[in-house]
């Protein structure tokens, strides 16, 4: 398990936020409603689970040090 510290900024939290939201105008999302959702602002990537723990287990594995904005889609 990585220690590594990582600040997140407002501006992170406002890529997020227009990452979710190009991503739904150009995806149907209907199938995912319910799952848990990770956007990385640093990259771009949107990864959905059954929860935000399957998710961070998932980045845990492959990216250890990356930090993503969690949500549920509804």
């Amino acid at each position: 398990m990585s220690t590594t510290a990582v600040a997140w900024t407002e501006a992170d939290t406002e890529r997020a936020n227009r990452i979710g939201c190009d991503y739904q105008r150009s995806h149907d999302l209907t199938a995912q409603r319910g799952q848990a959702v990770g956007l990385d602002p640093a990259s771009g990537q949107v990864w959905f689970g059954n929860s935000a723990k399957d998710i961070g287990l998932r980045l845990e594995v492959h990216f250890p040090n990356r930090v993503v904005a969690l949500e549920r889609l509804v």
